[in-house]
Parts: C-alpha cells; structure tokens; sequence
C-alpha cells in the first residue's frame, strides 16, 4: 500500500516537472518576474477607516457596547510611526476590560529603537513591545522610514489582533491540549501507521 502512494506521488511530481520545463521555449534562459512598483504610502484616512472596521470588529467578538465617539476624519498625508501606534494603543484600551489574564512581560531589545523626540510616544511603544502586541523586529518598531506602505501596517495590524486573540482567551481544559493532564503525543508513539 506504501509504495504504490509512493510511486503515485513520483509520478505526480514527474508530470509537474514537464509542465514546467515545457512552459518556454527550448534554448531560453529563465528570466524573473519582474518587480512590482513600489506601492503608495497608506494615508491617515485610510487607517483610521482601518482601524474604525477592527473596533467593530473586535467590540462585536469580545460583546462590548458600541463605542459613544464617532470616527476620526484623517488627512491624505502618509500615516506616521507614531500614528500607527496611537492607533494601536487606542484599539488595545477598547480590549483591556476583555483580558482573561496577564501575561508576561515579551522580551524586546529596547536599545535598538530609533529615538524619539517624543517621551511619551517612546513610552508608548516600549509598553506595546513588552504586552507583545507588536512585532519586536519589524518596519514600525524598528525602521528608519516615516511611511509605510499598506502591507506593513496591515502586518502590524495582523500581528496586533492575533496577540489580542491569544490575552483574551480563556484556556480551558476541555479544548486547550496542554492543560488536559495527558500528553496529547506520549513518547515513542507516532500517529502515522
């Protein structure tokens, strides 16, 4: 039975392999694709659009009351460093009532920020470093650049909410494997036969 999936999985990769070879012309060098444009900066009226979306979505997950201010009008300037963290901070005061526990302090190599004129946004950004809701090392946290383009910041943001995902889960036995009492893979067993 084993060696037939074997030979089956073989004889697939084979086939792919003459796909591929036949996909230009004999005697061509491969070239690369070619580099895509470089994209525009994300304005501060888009992320606050951004970030409007995430605070109902994130009030709608975690059953909190529908926010009592109305949405920020941003301009068509590029978004800042400092902007995203604002951002940030804001949408993380809405999840601090939700928390199920605090976890510890995330290990951050605070010498390697660029500095700040502002203390308070330094201080700011020291606190998302060490709640673990950013990345330690990443194009916000670290970079040099004052605009960021839509895919860092909707990293930051990914990176964001899958952090507040983890805070305000409360694990329980039934689902969470490691808290049940039996090792879900005992040594010396393997799961394929």
């Amino acid at each position: 039975m084993c060696c037939r999936w074997f030979c089956a999985v073989v004889f697939i990769l084979w086939l792919s392999s003459l796909g591929i070879a036949q996909s230009r012309p004999a005697g061509a060098k491969p070239t690369l694709p070619p580099k895509p444009a470089r994209e525009a900066p994300l304005t501060e009226a888009e992320w606050n659009r951004v970030l409007v979306k995430a605070e109902s979505v994130v009030r709608t997950a975690l059953e909190l009351p529908a926010p009592v201010r109305s949405a920020a009008i941003g301009t068509s300037h590029p978004v800042t460093r400092r902007g995203v963290v604002q951002g940030l901070d804001r949408l993380f005061a809405v999840v601090r009532p939700r928390m199920s526990f605090t976890p510890r302090p995330r290990v951050a190599d605070l010498t390697r920020l660029s500095p700040e004129t502002d203390a308070t946004h330094q201080l700011r950004l020291k606190s998302m470093l060490q709640w673990g809701l950013m990345a330690p090392v990443g194009p916000i946290t670290l970079g040099k650049r004052e605009r960021y383009s839509v895919a860092e910041v909707g990293d930051a943001l990914a990176y964001f909410l899958s952090r507040v995902a983890e805070i305000t889960y409360t694990p329980t036995t039934r689902f969470t494997p490691y808290l049940m009492g039996e090792d879900p893979m005992p040594s010396g067993k393997t799961r394929s036969k």
